[in-house]
């Protein structure tokens, strides 16, 4: 009978111990995920302001960080020069979460065209 107890009281703790352990896991990635999606936003905000920046001037060299609330992100030097062929690279970093954004832009005026916007790893 002892014996019966006893494997069930350790089973329980078992249940109890992957439960809680299951938990923080959850927990960490959830905070994860949840930096990852800001550095995203962040970076897509300093991207976006540096293409507003282009278009008001195609002079325009980045080399900008922004503050937005509590956090920063930056738009890197801008690519080339005059009116087409441009790129404009913008970063952000989160904790231990970094998201870089690269945007080809073919043409600056009369209207911006963008040929291309990536989330990469590494900026070229």
């Amino acid at each position: 009978m002892f014996v019966g107890v006893l494997i069930v009281g350790v089973v329980g703790l078992a249940v109890s111990i992957s439960s809680a352990l299951l938990g923080a896991g959850f927990l960490r990635t959830s905070t994860v995920l949840e930096r990852s999606s800001k550095a995203k936003v962040l970076a897509q905000a300093c991207a976006e302001y540096g293409l507003e920046k282009l278009r008001e001037s195609t002079g325009y060299a980045g080399n900008e960080t922004l503050t937005i609330g509590s956090s920063t992100c930056s738009v890197l030097s801008v690519l080339g020069s005059g009116n087409t062929n441009r790129t404009v690279q913008a970063t952000s970093t989160e904790g231990t979460v970094t998201s870089k954004v690269n945007v080809v832009v073919a043409q600056v005026a009369p209207q911006i065209t963008i040929t291309s916007w990536h989330d990469v790893a590494d900026l070229p």
